[in-house]
């Protein structure tokens, strides 16, 4: 059961790529509905990763597994806002500062999942030193995109916020 699942959550992880990438590339061609349709089924994947990855950690760190699962959460919805900013307007700009925050979310909520996981032997050190390297970078990458739309005084009371 354990090996399915393996599979099942690489999968989805693979196909979250193409599903936003995608979408959101057709977001605003004559494929506007097409590429909504894509943002929002890679919505629904990210929160079914979220949910798998919840079932299997849950009995190991239950605040890092539920903290993990909110953060899906939280970016499946404001991807999904996103996607329908960028589709209803025509205006990709309209939905940056909700990717922005979705990946900032993500990737704070992945910090201690990916430390109960080194601690509890389901991934090499190694490894989960090289994810936190990686979400440390986009964290701090969108903290600094934000800081330049918005300035360094809203970042603040942004990150205080999530």
């Amino acid at each position: 059961m354990a090996t399915r699942n393996n599979v099942i959550i690489g999968l989805l992880f693979i196909s979250a790529f193409p599903l936003y990438g995608g979408g959101s590339a057709l977001l605003e061609s004559e494929s506007s509905g097409l590429g909504l349709a894509l943002v929002l089924a890679n919505s629904v994947v990210v929160l079914l990763i979220g949910k798998m990855i919840q079932s299997i950690t849950i009995s190991h760190d239950k605040f890092a597994s539920d903290g993990y699962f909110y953060a899906r959460l939280l970016e499946a919805v404001l991807l999904a806002i996103s996607g329908y900013l960028v589709y209803s307007t025509g205006i990709t700009e309209e939905g940056v500062n909700f990717y922005r925050i979705a990946m900032i979310g993500l990737g704070v909520g992945s910090i201690p999942l990916l430390i109960a996981l080194m601690r509890g032997k389901m991934i090499s050190t190694w490894l989960g030193r090289f994810g936190l390297m990686g979400i440390l970078e986009v964290v701090s990458f969108e903290t600094l995109n934000c800081a330049e739309r918005f300035g360094p005084e809203q970042v603040k009371h942004l990150m205080g916020c999530v």
